[in-house]
Parts: structure tokens; C-alpha cells; sequence
């Protein structure tokens, strides 16, 4: 196996060699001054009615929902399912990881 490796190593190392001697080389470089007068402006921008504001009501206080809560089946239905799919992550990166030892 090394034998057939070793025909491609001299054309790999000049295709990973050459690029790097020609990235050494400079080249002529200027530097350009910036007018902050015309550079940094700041122009208005028309206010669409995007955002809308409503006013509070009377009382100025702002009706809020309490949160939705589930109830224990669907609760307990949520943590079995948060329990498999964490075994299930768990042995697919057991199973890769002893796959890549056995293959490779």
C-alpha cells in the first residue's frame, strides 16, 4: 500500500508547496485617507407605520396572559420523550465513534 502512496506525494507536496511561495510575495500597497465629513453622514428616514403604538388603558397597566400550563400526562409525556431522544443521540454517537475505530 505505501508503494502506491508514494508516486502521489512528490505532485501533492508541489500542489501544497507552490501556492504558499507564491502568497509570499507583497504587493504594492496604498493607503487612502477617509473624510469623516463625507463618509460619516446620517440621513433621515421616514417613519412608516410599521411599528404601531397603541396607548394603555386607564388603569396604565398592561393585560398580561398567564402562561399556558400542561397538564401531568403531557408533562410526563415530555420528559419520556426528552429521555429517548437523548438515549437515542447518545448511541448514534457511541455507534460512530466505535465504527470509526473498527473502520478505520
Amino acid at each position: 500500500m505505501l508503494r502506491a502512496v508514494r508516486p502521489l506525494a512528490v505532485p501533492l507536496l508541489i500542489v501544497l508547496v507552490l501556492p504558499a511561495f507564491a502568497a509570499n510575495e507583497t504587493g504594492e500597497q496604498t493607503v487612502t485617507p477617509i473624510v469623516p465629513q463625507r463618509e460619516q453622514r446620517i440621513e433621515p428616514i421616514a417613519a412608516p407605520d410599521e411599528q404601531h403604538v397603541q396607548a394603555l388603558a386607564g388603569d396604565g397597566q398592561q393585560g398580561v396572559a398567564a402562561p399556558a400550563t400542561h397538564g401531568p400526562l403531557r408533562q410526563t409525556a415530555d420528559v419520556a420523550a426528552k429521555i429517548v431522544l437523548s438515549v437515542v443521540g447518545g448511541a448514534i454517537a457511541v455507534g460512530s465513534v466505535i465504527a470509526g475505530l473498527l473502520l478505520f
